[in-house]
């Protein structure tokens, strides 16, 4: 599993640093169980926020640095990392922008299921 790099809000502090993504939502979930649900129907949103994180992580770059290029508020881009965000179409392009990269959106055909 990739490991990666995560700042959580938790008041004015943050967690530095946490396990693999998966380990880190497996840890909130045993902590709080109703979380579990909640992850399962954010699932897409989490998806978003992965990528961005990997992309920062790639680009070497801190939250605070992604905040320095874009603007945006450090606790956003936690949020939106931990899918916990609804970002606007502008917010992910001026992200993108600040890693040096580009929004690309495709939609794809759902598979029916029975």
């Amino acid at each position: 599993m990739e490991q990666t790099i995560l700042k959580k809000s938790t008041g004015d502090k943050c967690i530095r640093e946490a396990d693999d993504l998966d380990s880190y939502f497996a840890k909130r979930e045993a902590d709080q169980p109703e979380l579990k649900t909640l992850h399962e129907e954010s699932a897409e949103d989490r998806a978003l926020g992965i990528e961005l994180a990997r992309a920062r992580i790639n680009a070497n770059m801190s939250q605070r640095d992604l905040t320095a290029k874009t603007g945006i508020s450090q606790s956003a881009i936690c949020n939106i990392e931990l899918g916990c965000g609804n970002p606007s179409l502008k917010t992910l392009k001026r992200l993108a922008a600040g890693l040096g990269l580009k929004v690309k959106i495709t939609f794809e055909k759902t598979v029916d299921v029975p």
